[in-house]
């Protein structure tokens, strides 16, 4: 094969080329200290580094949410440490007040004391963490108390981490949450007690209203009397109690008169219905529309304690227009209708599992409502409470009150003709069991310290005593508040130790991906050079003069 000086030179070229480029490489490595400088350098190790990268930002968000919740569970701590000690001083001051008589300008003192201590504990309770209020749940821009230590925000607790509340949470780890705040209830008010709805109660003369309002307390009851004078009479304990309106006729009235004879008999020393406010409860259908029977129905809400509320109203769900077609099956709660055509409609084969629908040819929804609720007498049926209503050309399920939680699953089935942009539409949630207080509501340590004011003004030493235990138990649940936070506290530092040694991790292996061994980087610098240095003499040799050049 003949070869040109041509192709020599452009050999040579070539060589000298690849030469710089290896040399330009190792030059940028030398520079950046990285390996990696481009993703064609190492496209699997550019791959790893970036999901590396993406977890060590990961971890640096997360280290930053546990130093933001330590600081704020410091903050929290602080507070709650602070209010314990005003309660203990104001421990002192009853103390020193139940064990003998004061004189007058004494007993100014040790009230001024206390009007100055509540004061400071409504401060506490509005305590807030850079511009966010610490007790307040949710509702950071917002103070827990008004001047007088009435609340300003609704605050809930689910007890089902299902539901949406007021607890704050945040993430440390990839489907790890922790919660953070403590709701202003759990440190201000020593007491839970129950919300209380009432049986249905028709208003007959002589019918007696019976209320229970927590487990061992005496019942309470209220009798009806239609007649004159109109009045209520209270017996000595506020157990019991006659209400009596004028003639029949005005149920709203009569309505009235019972709800107004349980107040007054809140206000009953030692009654048990002390710390309750009363209400008619408004019974409505499922799409909220109110009953009106004539029927008087009671709520009663705790004022002095954190409300615990176990009510649950009924879900319901709507199938949308259903379409007949013979030889197919609708489902619900695992109960199946199979539907066929023949010479008469009639519901056959019933079980507690399901049922078969027989049309004429003649399709209408309260077929399958009829079906339903055969299925619901058997005994065993998964379907036994349920109500069963036509919608048209659909179908409308009522599950009973206190089932349970009932999320928006699939709940119809089957090979019938349904509406698939209606199916499966959840209409009303059903409430699970929560804690509350509600805005205008006075913090019960609060209505403490106004009691403890006027037992003084009277000097009532046995009250004041008696109130020591109050006092106490508000002492432990600060106590309870504390306890909590420091352990919390405790596992953040957990956390926080964690997402570091995991960060370092990482950042090692990152390392490993992408930073140059700097002492190999310069040994091959030193040896590129010398190879191009090389390749530059030998290159002058080859190319020897031709004949143009002494032509020139």
């Amino acid at each position: 094969m003949r070869i040109t000086n041509n192709m020599m030179i452009n050999k040579v070229m070539r060589n000298l080329n690849n030469n710089m480029l290896r040399l330009d490489k190792l030059q940028t490595q030398g520079l950046t200290t990285k390996r990696i400088n481009r993703p064609s350098d190492d496209p699997a190790a550019v791959a790893r580094s970036l999901r590396v990268k993406s977890d060590i930002s990961q971890l640096t968000q997360y280290g930053k949410n546990v130093n933001d919740a330590i600081s704020w569970l410091e903050t929290t701590e602080l507070a709650a440490k602070q209010t314990n000690d005003a309660l203990v001083r104001v421990r002192e001051l009853m103390v020193q007040a139940a064990n003998g008589p004061l004189t007058v300008e004494e007993t100014t003192k040790i009230q001024e004391e206390i009007k100055e201590l509540k004061a400071q504990i409504i401060s506490f309770g509005n305590s807030s963490y850079g511009n966010s209020y610490i007790f307040s749940g949710k509702k950071i821009d917002q103070p827990l108390f008004d001047k007088e230590g009435n609340y300003l925000v609704n605050l809930t607790d689910y007890v089902n981490p299902a539901y949406v509340d007021d607890k704050k949470n945040i993430q440390v780890a990839n489907f790890e949450n922790i919660g953070v705040n403590t709701l202003g209830f759990q440190l201000f008010e020593a007491y839970e007690k129950p919300v209380v709805y009432s049986e249905e109660f028709p208003l007959n003369s002589g019918d007696t209203i019976t209320l229970q309002m927590e487990d061992g307390t005496p019942p309470v009851t209220v009798t009806l009397v239609i007649g004159s004078p109109e009045g209520v009479t209270i017996n000595q304990d506020g157990t019991e109690a006659t209400v009596t309106v004028g003639p029949p006729g005005n149920v709203e009235e009569q309505m009235e008169a019972m709800i107004n004879g349980l107040k007054e008999m809140a206000e009953v020393y030692g009654s048990p219905l002390k710390g309750y406010s009363f209400e008619k409860y408004e019974a409505n259908e499922w799409d909220g529309t109110q009953v009106i029977d004539g029927v008087l129905r009671i709520k009663a809400t705790p004022t002095d304690a954190t409300a615990v509320d176990t009510r649950q109203v009924a879900a319901v769900w709507e199938t949308g227009d259903i379409t007949f077609t013979p030889d197919t099956t609708f489902t619900f709660m695992g109960v199946t209708l199979k539907i066929e055509a023949g010479a008469s409609s009639e519901i056959t084969n019933v079980t507690k599992d399901g049922a078969t629908v027989v049309v004429d040819g003649t399709f209408d929804s309260q077929m399958l409502v009829d079906a339903f609720e055969a299925i619901a007498q058997e005994k065993g049926s998964k379907i036994a409470g349920f109500t069963f209503e036509a919608d048209g050309a659909g179908l409308r399920v009522i599950a009973p009150e206190n089932s349970g939680v009932l999320y928006n699953k699939e709940i119809f089935g089957g090979t019938l003709g349904i509406d698939n942009d209606a199916v499966d539409q959840l209409r009303v949630a059903g409430d699970a069991e929560k804690k509350t207080v509600v805005a205008g509501q006075k913090a019960g340590l609060i209505q403490l310290f106004d009691k403890l004011e006027d037992e003084l003004l009277r000097g009532n030493n046995e009250e004041i005593n008696e109130l020591l235990g109050q006092i106490d138990a508000f002492h432990q649940k600060i106590l309870e508040v504390n306890s909590e936070i420091g352990a919390k506290v405790n596992r953040m530092d957990m956390v926080s130790n964690r997402v570091a040694d995991e960060t370092i991790n990482f950042k090692k292996l990152l390392s490993q991906l992408e930073d140059a061994d700097m002492a190999q980087v310069y040994t091959d610098i030193i040896r590129e050079e010398a190879i191009y240095r090389s390749a530059l003499s030998i290159g002058a040799r080859i190319m020897q003069p031709t004949l143009l050049d002494f032509l020139r």
